[in-house]
């Protein structure tokens, strides 16, 4: 009985080995291919090969992560069952630039790669992207938004055509302002970039007394349509706490009567107490507007010491 109970371990002694051999020689090609790796699945390395090499091991989740970047299975594009390139979860987690992308590749329902969610980098105000109806049709949200740098404000190159070179043009905002809306024109054409230039100028001089009120209505009649965009206002002296106010008026041209429709507001020109000069681009309340060949008016309505009075308006024609 003691000889059958050695001989029988022996045996599995043998089998056992024989096995073993056979599973350290066996080839890579010859293994059961594993169709639905998961994250938990090892995968053999060889740690510091070129320096003192040890065998190790690496779960598949660890082994993308280090790779790529990505948390756990969130690798990006595979192929499907048809052979078709497709997302198979989406871009999480990357950071570019400080933005960070909560979502970005993904596969529609036809199988196109498509952008789907991306906030960060092109803030709107629906912090994403416009699903796409194609691979080649992306469409932002309304309103993107170009961050400022870190010394400047933000700004869009337009490179020229690469024949002629690599310059470009900047639009850029200004360094510091208030919140300014530009509205593009509904017709088709060139937009230019237009300098104001004098549209009317008016004098008033006292000969050594302070310029009176009365009669100081002085007209001019602007032969081109024009957009009124600020004023310069002089005077020789300081003119004391009331300060000195001009009223302005301007209708369409007439050779029997003077403007009296007002076009200042609440805003006419005027220099404060303690000041010998003013300028306003912005115009509260002014109708801005002038057709051709209207007159424009300027008389004083306030003036207590001021000799002389000089007034220029600016516009775009």
């Amino acid at each position: 009985m003691r000889k059958l109970l050695a001989a029988l371990c022996v045996a599995l002694w043998v089998a056992a080995f024989a096995s073993m051999a056979y599973a350290a020689d066996t080839k890579i090609s010859a293994m059961t291919a594993d169709t639905s790796p998961t994250s938990d699945d090892l995968i053999p390395t060889v740690n510091d090969p070129a320096g003192t090499p040890a065998n190790r091991k690496v779960t598949a989740a660890n082994l993308i992560t280090k790779a790529h970047g990505l948390t756990g299975e969130n690798y990006l594009i595979k192929l499907n069952a048809t052979a078709v390139m497709e997302a198979t979860n989406s871009l999480t987690g990357l950071t570019f630039g400080g933005f960070t992308v909560s979502k970005g590749i993904e596969s529609d329902a036809s199988g196109n790669l498509v952008v789907s969610t991306l906030t960060g980098l092109i803030k709107g105000t629906s912090g994403a992207f416009s699903a796409a109806t194609s691979n080649t049709d992306y469409l932002p949200p309304v309103g993107p938004i170009l961050n400022n740098g870190s010394t400047g404000p933000g700004y869009i190159d337009f490179k020229e055509d690469s024949d002629n070179g690599t310059n470009y043009v900047r639009l850029i905002g200004p360094a510091s302002t208030a919140d300014v809306t530009i509205t593009l024109p509904a017709a088709t054409g060139t937009i230019a970039l237009v300098k104001a230039e004098k549209l009317a100028s008016f004098a008033w001089d006292g000969g050594g007394s302070a310029v009176a009120t009365s009669g100081s209505k002085r007209c001019t009649c602007i032969p081109y349509a024009a957009t009124i965009t600020g004023y310069t206002m002089v005077i020789d002296q300081d003119p004391g706490a009331g300060g000195t106010i001009l009223a302005m008026t301007k209708d369409a041209f007439s050779d029997t009567t003077l403007p009296t429709t007002d076009i200042d507001a609440s805003a006419p020109p005027t220099v404060a107490d303690n000041k010998v000069a003013a300028n306003d681009e912005t115009l509260t309340g002014w109708t801005k507007s002038v057709a051709a060949n209207d007159i424009i008016c300027a008389a004083v309505a306030t003036n207590a010491v001021s000799t002389w009075i000089s007034l220029t308006i600016y516009g775009t024609k």
